[in-house]
């Protein structure tokens, strides 16, 4: 789509928090090496960060069993029916990876969508993924958000984490609307592994709920460190696999409240993490 963020910040109604993101002086300061995370320190060297969903299950979910993490794997493999022809095809696993290996190719279609224009994101890629153009259906065409800012690198020196947003978008209004996306979970996306630690003791450990900590913890870093009102912010994650496309809203007063909490304990809860390795 080759999406030029200044003209989308220029056509909604209010473009302060459109601009204040797209021009952070921050976003000069962070770096993603594939999906390993630095910020320029006050020193002037770049500092390490470690990702956050990582630390998020360090704090809230540590004892959740492999078992659980990886059972999501076998449910998102992609549809192999042949719907020229009406002849189903017997699906061939690909093993306990295929899952990672899709939601991968998905996130960098959905990124490439965006920045780049039909013929250099064919070259890449070829055709758009069946979920990605579902997506991108709900997206822009269902919910008329304005693509915005792609895989979105923040980071938070306090707490030393960083992290990726998945897909930043604005409304006509110019709200923020943070996405997170999930591919595959079918079935399982809220089945619950026991109940989450520290503050959120009488929250459920599900997939569902470990992605809601993911996009409000991102929230909760815009909030602090970029000057964005909670208020000016909303959030959903969309979960997609063959059959279904879901979309969950998270609730504004669990973005106050539990964020806040949320925040705390991942301050708090820094275990090794408390000093920064800085890279020459």
């Amino acid at each position: 789509m080759d999406v030029q963020p200044q003209a989308i910040v220029d056509s909604v109604r209010d473009p302060q928090y459109g601009n204040a993101l797209l021009h952070h002086p921050r976003n000069k300061n962070v770096k993603n090496t594939s999906g390993a995370y630095y910020y320029i320190n006050e020193h002037g060297n770049y500092a390490t960060l470690k990702g956050l969903l990582p630390r998020l299950r360090e704090t809230f979910w540590p004892a959740s069993n492999n078992a659980y993490r990886q059972m999501a794997d076998v449910r998102s493999r992609p549809n192999t029916n042949n719907t020229s022809t009406g002849i189903k095809k017997k699906q061939r696993g690909r093993g306990r990876y295929q899952g990672v290996i899709t939601g991968t190719e998905v996130h960098q279609q959905l990124r490439d969508f965006v920045i780049l224009d039909d013929k250099n994101f064919r070259k890449v890629h070829g055709e758009l993924h069946p979920w990605c153009a579902r997506l991108m259906e709900v997206i822009a065409v269902r919910r008329n958000w304005l693509l915005f800012l792609p895989e979105f690198d923040i980071y938070d020196e306090a707490l030393r984490i960083g992290t990726s947003i998945d897909m930043v978008c604005l409304d006509k209004e110019g709200c923020l609307i943070l996405l997170e996306f999930k591919t595959g979970y079918k079935d399982y996306f809220d089945g619950a592994d026991g109940m989450m630690e520290q503050s959120l003791v009488a929250m459920r450990n599900t997939r569902q709920n470990q992605a809601t900590l993911q996009i409000t913890s991102a929230a909760q870093i815009l909030h602090r460190q970029y000057g964005v009102p909670l208020e000016r912010m909303k959030l959903f994650i969309m979960r997609v696999d063959d059959e279904s496309l879901d979309i969950v809203p998270v609730d504004q007063l669990f973005l106050k409240r539990a964020g806040e909490r949320v925040y705390q304990d991942l301050l708090l809860n820094q275990g090794g993490n408390q000093e920064n390795k800085s890279v020459s």
